[in-house]
């Protein structure tokens, strides 16, 4: 009897553990997943030096993603061009919705462009 139960908490402790890994992974992929659209729209802004057709389009890109992009300038003048991105982006745990559920957990990544 005793083997049976020792079996049976091993088995759950085990199965517990295996989720709670997978979601680990999934948010990893998740946060990967964000910087690296960060950085592609950071490359796509520095690269068209900064117009504002590009910064709309990459807005609107990050909406359809499920992104936030807020680019705020804070250039000094002209010929030295600077602007702070923030990316929001939700996380979600895939078992059972436990986190992000509406969208309740959000993560952020902020940069430069220059």
């Amino acid at each position: 009897m005793r083997l049976a139960i020792e079996t049976f908490t091993t088995i759950i402790v085990v199965t517990i553990s295996c989720i709670l890994l997978s979601s680990m992974i999934s948010i990893a992929a998740q946060e990967s997943d964000a910087r690296e659209f960060f950085d592609v729209m950071r490359s796509d802004i520095e690269d068209s030096d900064y117009n504002s057709t590009v910064i709309e389009n990459c807005k609107s890109e990050a909406k359809k993603k499920g992104y936030k992009l807020n680019v705020n300038n804070l250039s000094v003048s002209e010929k030295r061009k600077s602007l702070y991105l923030t990316l929001y982006y939700d996380v979600t745990l895939p078992v059972y919705g436990i986190i992000g559920k509406d969208g309740d957990k959000k993560g952020m990544i902020q940069g430069y462009a220059r």
